[in-house]
C-alpha cells in the first residue's frame, strides 16, 4: 500500500488538493479541487462548471485534458498510486470516465485507468474517453465491459466530501502586515520556508508591514510576499501571473501557508513583538556586516591609487576630517563627493 498525501485513509475520504488547478486559457482562474483516491485503478474528482475541464456536452476538451494532467501530476498522492500522467503513462493504459452532475454548477468525476490490452484497435492517440462512447462500441470485450459498468456504478454510488473553490488571486502589493510589523519598516531577517526548503532573506515593506521575501544567492525558488490575515498566513506572488515561471511546485502560486512550523513562525512575527525584534537582532548580529547598505558600502571604499592609496574614501566620523555640507555631500580637502547614489 503506498503513501499518499498523509495517510491512505485521509485520501480515501476525499482530501483538498496541496496544489492549485488551474483552468486553461489565458488568465484561467484558479481552483482548489477536491480529489478521492479509491483505489490504484479508480479516483474521483468534484470539479466545476468554470474549471473549463467539460465541454456543454461534458466531454472532456483537449485543453481541459492538458490542464487535469498538469494538476494531477502536481499531486504527490496522485504520483504515488499511480506514476505520473504522461506520454510514457499513455503507451500502455488510457482513462475512461464518467460524469454527473449535481448541481448545474457541480459535477464529480469517475476515472478509471485501463490497459489498452482491454481494447484492441483503439487509437494509439486517444487518453481520455467517456464511458458513454465506449458503451456504444460492438464488439468489446466482456473484460472492458465490465470496467465501464464498474466505473459508472462508482460515479453513481460514491460520493466526495469538500468543497471545489476558487484560490486565492493575489498580487504581492495586495499583501498586508500587522501593528507591529508596519512600526519595525525596513527590518530584514533570514528563515528558511519548511514549505518549499528555500532559504530567503525577509525585508518588512515600509507601505503596509507586509514581507517581502527572495531567495538568498544560491536558493532558487519563486519571490512573493507574506501576507497576515489573521490568524492565516497567505503566500501572495506574481509568478504565476507569468507563464514561463509557472510551476506546480510550493509556492509558484497564491496559497494559504499551511505548514505548522511556518505558521507558527510567521504568527509570532506579526504579533510578538520582542520575537520580531530578537529574529532581526539575530539577523544584524551575523549579517549585518556584510549587507550591502549605505554605511557598510562607505566603510567598503577605499582609494585604489594615487597618495591616498589604500586609505578610506570615507572615514568614519570618529577619526574623520571630513564633515556634512548638508546637501547629501562630504567635504574632503576641499574634494566634494556626492554620497545620495548610495545614501
Amino acid at each position: 500500500m503506498v503513501n499518499s498525501f498523509e495517510t491512505w485513509d485521509s485520501i480515501n475520504e476525499g482530501m483538498t488538493s496541496k496544489q492549485i488547478y488551474v483552468a486553461p486559457g489565458p488568465g484561467g482562474n484558479k481552483f482548489k479541487v477536491v480529489i478521492k483516491i479509491q483505489d490504484n485503478k479508480n479516483f474521483m474528482i468534484k470539479a466545476v462548471r468554470e474549471m473549463q475541464l467539460l465541454d456543454s456536452s461534458s466531454n472532456m476538451t483537449n485543453d481541459g485534458a492538458s490542464a487535469i494532467k498538469n494538476y494531477l501530476n502536481s499531486q504527490q498522492g496522485f504520483t504515488n498510486t499511480f506514476g505520473k500522467i504522461d506520454t510514457s503513462f499513455f503507451k500502455d493504459k488510457f482513462i475512461i470516465y464518467t460524469v454527473i452532475k449535481d448541481t448545474n454548477r457541480v459535477e464529480k468525476i469517475q476515472f478509471t485507468v485501463v490497459n489498452r490490452s482491454e481494447a484492441e484497435g483503439l487509437d494509439s492517440n486517444i487518453q481520455f474517453v467517456p464511458t458513454k462512447n465506449l458503451e456504444a462500441l460492438k464488439n468489446k470485450t466482456e473484460s472492458l465491459a465490465g470496467i465501464i459498468r464498474g466505473n459508472v456504478t462508482t460515479a453513481k454510488s460514491d460520493n466526495i466530501e469538500g468543497t471545489t473553490e476558487q484560490a486565492v488571486d493575489a498580487s504581492t502589493g495586495d499583501a498586508d502586515g500587522s501593528n507591529i510589523t508596519k512600526k519595525a519598516a525596513g527590518s530584514r531577517f533570514r528563515y528558511t520556508m519548511r514549505t518549499n526548503g528555500v532559504t530567503y532573506l525577509f525585508e518588512i515593506a515600509d507601505v503596509n508591514g507586509h514581507i517581502d521575501m527572495e531567495p538568498i544567492s544560491g536558493h532558487k525558488g519563486p519571490i512573493g510576499a507574506i501576507d497576515w490575515k489573521n490568524p492565516k498566513i497567505m503566500w501572495f506572488t506574481d509568478w504565476d501571473n507569468d507563464n514561463t515561471k509557472s510551476s506546480s511546485s510550493p509556492l509558484y502560486m497564491d496559497t494559504e501557508i499551511t505548514n505548522n512550523t511556518d505558521v507558527e513562525f510567521f504568527t509570532k512575527i506579526f504579533t510578538d513583538k520582542e520575537f520580531l525584534n530578537n529574529t532581526v537582532a539575530e539577523y544584524e548580529d551575523e549579517y549585518g556586516s556584510s549587507e550591502i547598505t549605505a554605511d557598510n558600502l562607505r566603510n567598503m571604499l577605499y582609494y585604489g591609487s594615487g597618495d591616498k592609496k589604500d586609505s578610506q574614501i570615507f572615514p568614519s566620523s570618529s577619526g574623520s576630517s571630513s564633515s556634512a555640507t548638508g546637501d547629501g555631500t562630504q567635504s574632503m580637502g576641499g574634494e566634494y563627493i556626492d554620497t545620495q547614489l548610495i545614501g
